[in-house]
């Protein structure tokens, strides 16, 4: 655990800081979000799956993001962070990161907070190592701590979470008549209650 932390860490500040950084700007995570996607999500297809405490606490998430913005800069990222891009060598101990297909200028926390990184639960772990490491010269990040990096942390971790929401949401078909369709509405209900239950724990524990 502790060598996967510190390889990703060494491997974001490598990547931020090879190209020049942009200058500071605020940012929004409704850009990153299909906004349009969930609220139709939550007006059309909740209703028939979910109760109505979990459709009022999306409402009430969806508002919530959309009114929160954070200043930050734009580095050279690798921007598609997940498993699948990541390869471990247990016998070496080694971290290697495949496919740069996605790579571009984007939002610095965007990697810092990503998908492998959620699902590893090592965000503030690898956040902490990141800020000790980077050229501060460069540019400044708020310490693990602060009230400010709590909030950027616990939003940004949700709007991975909220990308999958969309996307299993995308796959129900309320009006399927076969066999396999039910069986599919099933299991995608069964992971977006999962999702919220997660959304809801990552609300409590970084918001205190």
């Amino acid at each position: 655990r502790i060598e996967i932390i510190n390889s990703v860490a060494n491997f974001l500040v490598d990547m931020n800081e090879s190209k020049p950084v942009y200058d500071v700007e605020l940012h929004k995570l409704t850009s990153e979000i299909k906004m349009n996607q969930l609220d139709k999500i939550i007006d059309k297809k909740m209703p028939k799956w979910f109760d109505k405490y979990d459709i009022k606490y999306m409402e009430n998430l969806v508002q919530e993001i959309d009114n929160f913005e954070y200043t930050t800069i734009r580095a050279w990222s690798h921007s598609d962070l997940n498993a699948g891009n990541v390869l471990y060598d247990a016998k070496n101990s080694k971290l290697y990161f495949i496919d740069f297909a996605e790579a571009s200028y984007n939002f610095i926390y965007r990697d810092i907070f990503s998908p492998l990184n959620v699902d590893l639960g090592i965000c503030k772990y690898v956040y902490d190592l990141y800020n000790n490491m980077h050229d501060k010269s460069l540019y400044r990040m708020p310490g693990l701590r602060s009230a400010q990096l709590q909030k950027i942390m616990q939003y940004r971790i949700m709007t991975v979470l909220l990308k999958r929401f969309i996307k299993a949401g995308g796959d129900l078909r309320p009006n399927t008549k076969t066999e396999k369709g039910k069986q599919n509405n099933v299991e995608k209900s069964k992971y977006m209650s999962l999702l919220i239950q997660q959304l809801q724990f990552t609300e409590r524990q970084l918001s205190k």
